[in-house]
């Protein structure tokens, strides 16, 4: 078993939500864990992960073949993922949690100059400091830091982030740009479990890349995986299956580790 961690150091910012380059690291570490004591570029791999590492799994699965098809990929478990970032964005802004969205312009900065430039054009004083604040926190201290806050509070223009990276930019360009190898077929059959009351990454969307994926060729068991929560912005419907839902995920994972991998697309429901 390997296990990782976003791209970056300890410190600074980290590729959050980066799908692509946690993609290329899930690959990275498939190719190097098959290469130590007891396994072999035969050995067969499974991703396996939610919310952020759930992103990373259908990256590491739509991007096999392009970029590691020497990795014996066999399956990956997907679980909550955030596919189609500029809505995520929206869904995310004025949460408990808002500081994913810091996090995620905090990543994007790092690795672009081009959007860091734009962000430091777009973002007022208050918006500056908060994703300083944020660049070196986890997630506990950001909800002291960050929780609840309106980003178009943190903007010269008065319009939220997510606005912004649905106009003509370089941050739209980016998170296009991110979709679009997300929306590849994957390259394996894959478990992906989504709550519809998902309140941060958002059920639509999950659906959605699983759509498009089946229209693709791909083999999806889509699972609707219930968590009720009567308030939003919380992240109770998407955090709670991260736990509850790993039992269901290493079924899957040891029936497909013993052959049995799904042929077709379904849809079920677990209440």
């Amino acid at each position: 078993m390997f296990v990782v961690d976003y791209v970056g150091s300890t410190e600074g910012p980290q590729s959050y939500i980066d799908n692509v380059e946690a993609g290329h690291a899930m690959l990275d570490a498939a190719r190097a864990a098959s290469n130590v004591t007891y396994t072999s570029p035969k050995t067969p791999v499974g991703f396996f992960g939610y919310s952020q590492g759930g992103s990373a799994s259908a990256s590491g699965t739509t991007l096999h073949k392009i970029y590691a098809p020497d990795v014996n990929l066999i399956t990956a478990y997907i679980g909550g993922p955030a596919l189609d970032l500029k809505k995520v964005l929206r869904l995310i802004d004025g949460t408990m949690i808002t500081a994913a969205a810091l996090y995620a312009l905090n990543g994007i900065n790092a690795r672009y100059p081009a959007a860091a430039a734009y962000t430091d054009q777009l973002a007022n004083e208050k918006g500056r400091e908060l994703l300083d604040e944020v660049k070196d926190q986890c997630i506990a201290d950001s909800i002291l830091s960050a929780a609840f806050v309106e980003t178009k509070s943190l903007t010269k223009d008065g319009k939220p982030f997510y606005y912004h990276a649905d106009q003509p930019n370089v941050l739209n360009d980016l998170l296009t740009a991110q979709l679009r190898e997300a929306m590849r077929k994957p390259s394996v059959p894959a478990l992906v479990v989504a709550s519809p009351y998902d309140d941060i990454v958002g059920y639509p969307q999950m659906q959605a890349g699983a759509d498009t994926w089946c229209k693709k060729g791909a083999k999806i068991k889509f699972v609707r995986f219930i968590v009720k929560s009567n308030i939003e912005g919380m992240a109770i419907s998407h955090l709670i299956p991260t736990f509850t839902a790993v039992p269901l995920a290493i079924d899957y994972m040891l029936d497909a580790f013993n052959g049995k991998l799904p042929t077709e697309c379904t849809v079920s429901t677990v209440e």
